[in-house]
């Protein structure tokens, strides 16, 4: 079965909005990795380790996904289409 572009694009951003979600909510628990969530926080404004942070991060992480991934994809496409 062949998995269509679109739908390599919307679950590869699902997982980074996921995995956004939970590095926000580890941090949180654990107290663990602030720095780290702080520097990511510079770039999505909002995110920090906290639950309203972590929901920040997941709709980030997703969108920021659909436009990196759409971009990635675009240009694998044209660098290696088999048009002759």
């Amino acid at each position: 079965m062949k998995v269509k572009t679109f739908e390599k694009i919307f679950y590869g951003s699902l997982i980074w909005g996921l995995l956004m979600f939970a590095a926000s909510v580890i941090s949180n628990i654990t107290g663990r990795g602030k720095e780290i969530i702080d520097s990511v926080g510079e770039i999505y404004v909002g995110y920090d380790n906290s639950i309203k942070g972590a929901v920040y991060g997941f709709v980030y992480g997703f969108f920021d996904g659909i436009v990196s991934l759409s971009v990635l994809f675009l240009i694998f496409s044209r660098l290696f289409s088999k048009k002759h």
